[in-house]
């Protein structure tokens, strides 16, 4: 067994990426509304370079937060094959290169998350303050129906088998792990895209909602009823929506306050 594929190397990936997400949460709690991040935020035109900039370093951090927990099992998956690669003389590529294609995706759907909340505040002249009721109404409504497609049942699939992820999808040398991490960025994003769309109702920055779909993320991709407990929040994400938009009043509840 070479240094690499050694069971201590194997924990030191699992623990620089619980580091990553310990980090990404200190930064993310630091640029809560009323931060000195948050303010040069809301300072900014918001189709300002330096907007998207900002915006996009918060979203990488935040994905970060909110996707490694989930990820591990993949990278760690991929850091075993890899290396398994070296007796047969092809040569193992660091794992970073892998998530790093991974992040890239997720770096790619926040530009488009940007320019849509973007659109949403011109044309509803929210400028930096909450959207109107019906925009989380329909957030909530969107997510609950996506939760129960089979597009969304088929990447989740994939999500929830790292070793056949791989297996399948394998590409030598370092543009093939950077496809690799591409790839499973994609089925991830699949999954995950319409449970951010909820954050465009309930606020970017909502820390008790980050929570809450960190922690649905977690269990749909790595516990064993994870795929029947999504489908059970589709159906409540859906209520959800159906509530708010027939008593907009109670929208300071749905969204935890915040």
């Amino acid at each position: 067994m070479s240094a690499l594929d050694s069971p201590l190397t194997y924990r030191a990936i699992a623990l620089a990426l619980i580091v990553a997400t310990a980090l990404a949460w200190v930064g993310i709690v630091s640029w809560t509304p009323g931060s000195a991040a948050m303010d040069d935020m809301a300072m900014a035109p918001l189709s300002s370079v330096a907007a998207l900039g900002l915006f996009l370093l918060m979203w990488t951090i935040m994905m970060v937060a909110m996707m490694f927990p989930a990820a591990l099992p993949m990278v760690l998956i991929f850091h075993r094959v890899s290396n398994d690669r070296r007796p047969k003389g092809l040569a193992a590529v660091p794992t970073w290169v892998f998530v790093a294609g991974y992040l890239a995706v997720w770096a790619g759907f926040g530009v488009a998350f940007y320019g849509v909340e973007w659109g949403i505040r011109w044309l509803t002249g929210s400028g930096m303050a909450r959207f109107p009721a019906t925009v989380a109404a329909l957030a909530f409504l969107a997510a609950g129906v996506y939760q129960l497609t089979p597009l969304k049942t088929v990447c989740l699939q994939h999500c929830r088998s790292p070793m056949g992820f791989v297996m399948f999808h394998w590409r030598e040398g370092t543009a093939g792990a950077v496809g690799m991490g591409v790839i499973h960025g994609a089925y991830c994003l699949g999954c995950c895209w319409a449970l951010m769309v909820i954050l465009l109702g309930v606020g970017v920055m909502n820390l008790a909602w980050i929570g809450l779909l960190t922690l649905l993320i977690f269990v749909e991709k790595v516990l064993p009823a994870g795929a029947l407990v999504g489908r059970v929040v589709g159906g409540g994400l859906i209520a959800l929506g159906l509530l708010a938009l027939a008593r907009p009043s109670l929208l300071p509840l749905l969204t935890l306050g915040l």
